[in-house]
């Protein structure tokens, strides 16, 4: 009994030293960290793209519209995208919207009224801190519910398109017939062909667009410039008034009319 009884002590001591000294030599793990993700930049461009717009009417006439738009994007994330179009009395009126999320501010102006409108860009929350709390808003007439139409996607492969390789998507939708007052079906095709190597923002160099109500529309690289656009592209020409608004908030407005009656 002696012997049993002091092999037991010996077992406990030895297993005490040996946990004892794993104690001691186990270093202490470092704490985890996270590298923060380091933001994408931006492939800087300058993009000219030729519109052209083509409505057929009811007796077989058409209406054709051709307009020039250019787009520059720098390596900060800065977007410029200017139109260019004949007004019926001939002459051209260009159109300018700019975006820049380090000024947090959007410039818009024109080269008829030669008027620059700078609106500063409302900080994020906003809108849930100023408007009404429970204000009842109901949403307006759009687009036939995604249960009243059907759409297919299909993949264009890659295409070169005025130097830029791109790659291409088509998408078709089709309206059953009632769905938005129509007696027939209605079917829209609309393709997207997106540069390769631009991004995050990315590159549309050829756009096609065919819809029952509005026609034809084609948007198409013209040309391009792989490099950091000057800073004027993103300011308004010297000479024009510059009008500053303070932020605007929209809030859902109230409607009377219910949602079932419209």
């Amino acid at each position: 009994m002696r012997i049993k009884v002091a092999g037991t002590i010996l077992s406990i001591v030895t297993l005490t030293v040996t946990l004892s000294a794993m104690c001691q030599t186990a270093e202490p793990r470092a704490p985890r960290t996270r590298s923060a993700a380091t933001p994408r930049q931006q492939t800087p461009f300058t993009a000219e793209l030729k519109v052209v717009s083509v409505r057929t009417l009811i007796n077989g006439a058409t209406i054709t519209r051709e307009s020039t738009e250019v787009r520059a994007v720098d390596s900060q994330g800065r977007t410029m995208t200017s139109f260019t179009r004949l007004n019926p009395t001939g002459d051209e009126q260009t159109s300018v919207s700019v975006s820049d999320p380090i000024e947090k501010t959007h410039i818009s102006w024109d080269s008829v009224r030669k008027q620059a409108t700078v609106l500063q860009m409302p900080a994020p929350g906003a809108a849930r801190a100023e408007c009404p709390a429970n204000t009842p808003a109901f949403a307006a007439k759009g687009p036939p519910p995604a249960s009243l139409k059907s759409t297919t996607s299909e993949d264009l492969g890659v295409e070169t398109i005025n130097g830029v390789e791109a790659h291409g998507r088509k998408t078709t939708t089709t309206i059953p017939p009632g769905a938005v007052g129509n007696n027939e079906t209605l079917v829209l095709v609309r393709e997207v062909w997106l540069a390769n190597g631009i991004s995050p923002l990315n590159l549309v160099v050829r756009e096609i667009s065919d819809d029952p109500e509005s026609g034809r529309t084609t948007r198409e690289l013209t040309n391009i410039t792989l490099s950091e656009p000057p800073a004027s592209t993103f300011q308004p020409p010297e000479g024009y008034e510059i009008v500053t608004k303070e932020p605007q908030v929209s809030c859902p407005a109230a409607q009377t009319v219910p949602p079932s009656a419209q």
